[in-house]
């Protein structure tokens, strides 16, 4: 807000064009100096340039890609995949596995689209959102026990992951977001023989958001001993599109 200082003056509207990155202070002030204008520091911070910064599209990478300006040094993005990503039973790492098992049941690779990690729900099917979740008995520590399994995370709110986007953040219940509920299981229990790429090793409980609700006495988890106290009975690999289908 501009204010005239001298309220016996008569008031003066004028024009000003900011620069780039250039604050309304800065315009006045190369505009009109000495001009005895001030400027409240609440409309300064209301009138400062804001740029939207568009997320830069994705694209699937093939691991070859080569890192530059390496002072002639040479490593690429499977060298960084192998590095980082080759623990797939790290806490970390086995949700996302989880989703793309999901994925490969219900389409064919190149069908399956990039992972969006802000989404509501992870995987997309005949117009039915489905959440995946996983666990598993054996962890990516030394362990005394088996772990017990039970299945978090699965309300949520809606998710403003960006204040350009999003506008005022509002305080709303969890729920349920999606239409399905994929609750997988690594269920081998053996360390020396564990393989997480083997899905003879893994099982499926899916079920609809409403059973999910009921049994879960809606709330944000659930144990795999009430899933089996409930007659929930889980599917393996090659009946996971049918099961996922038949809760559509």
């Amino acid at each position: 807000m501009v204010e005239n200082r001298d309220e016996h003056r008569e008031p003066v509207i004028r024009a000003f064009v900011a620069l780039p990155v250039e604050t309304l202070v800065e315009v006045v002030e190369r505009r009109l100096p000495g001009s005895g204008l001030c400027v409240s520091a609440t409309w300064v911070h209301k009138s400062r340039r804001t740029t939207m910064y568009k997320r830069k599209p994705v694209v699937k990478l093939t691991g070859n890609e080569q890192f530059i300006n390496t002072n002639n040094k040479q490593f690429t993005v499977l060298d960084f995949w192998q590095y980082g990503f080759s623990n797939l039973n790290s806490n970390v790492l086995r949700g996302a596995l989880a989703e793309f098992i999901v994925e490969n049941a219900l389409k064919n690779v190149d069908d399956i689209a990039l992972r969006n990690p802000w989404g509501d729900s992870d995987v997309e099917y005949n117009g039915k959102n489905i959440e995946v979740k996983s666990c598993s008995y054996l962890q990516d520590w030394d362990q005394n026990q088996l772990s017990t399994v039970r299945w978090s995370g699965l309300k949520a709110k809606t998710l403003y992951w960006s204040s350009a986007v999003s506008g005022k953040i509002k305080e709303e219940k969890a729920e349920y977001k999606s239409d399905i509920y994929v609750l997988a299981l690594l269920r081998h229990k053996e360390t020396e023989t564990l393989d997480i790429l083997d899905l003879d090793q893994w099982c499926f409980y899916v079920l609809s958001k409403e059973r999910l609700k009921e049994i879960s006495n809606d709330k944000p988890a659930v144990s795999l001993t009430r899933l089996e106290r409930n007659d929930v009975e889980p599917v393996n690999f090659s009946n996971l599109k049918i099961a996922i289908t038949n809760n559509s």
